[in-house]
């Protein structure tokens, strides 16, 4: 599985144990209200650049992962997204072995918080958006490998 498949897997599994909803790692995975709150975790852009020039050449990973939360839109909507992001956010940099997403060799910190409200089928939902950025090595010749 490609590294930063792996970041994504491992920020999916430490804010689906903050007990603040289900996690999913896929962008298509279809949310019902009954699922609510819920969270997407994807991978957006991944900037790469090389460490050296010898061979396989070490490369250095800047991945932006974002952790979409979602709830149900209600007088108290606000609230909600807030209180799942704080809850996600403790998870994620509780200690420095989540932080650093032990056991991969990553370091994490948090980029961007963003609102808004969305529509799925036809509920209109709330979004707390975490960006996180994951930083990570591979060599040019084992992209699946983190260093």
């Amino acid at each position: 599985m490609l590294a930063s498949a792996q970041a994504v897997d491992a920020v999916a599994a430490l804010i689906a144990s903050a007990s603040v909803g289900s996690a999913h790692t896929s962008r298509t995975w279809p949310l019902a209200e009954p699922d609510l709150p819920a969270w997407r975790v994807v991978a957006e852009d991944e900037e790469v650049s090389a460490q050296g020039i010898a061979f396989p050449a070490k490369q250095q990973h800047d991945l932006e992962v974002c952790a979409h939360g979602y709830a149900r839109a209600t007088a108290d909507l606000d609230d909600s997204l807030n209180s799942m992001a704080a809850a996600a956010l403790s998870k994620l940099f509780e200690s420095r072995a989540a932080a650093h997403l032990s056991p991969l060799n990553c370091s994490m910190s948090l980029k961007r918080i963003e609102r808004d409200m969305v529509t799925e089928g036809e509920a209109a939902l709330g979004r707390i958006s975490l960006t996180l950025l994951v930083r990570f090595f591979t060599a040019n010749n084992a992209p699946e490998t983190i260093l």
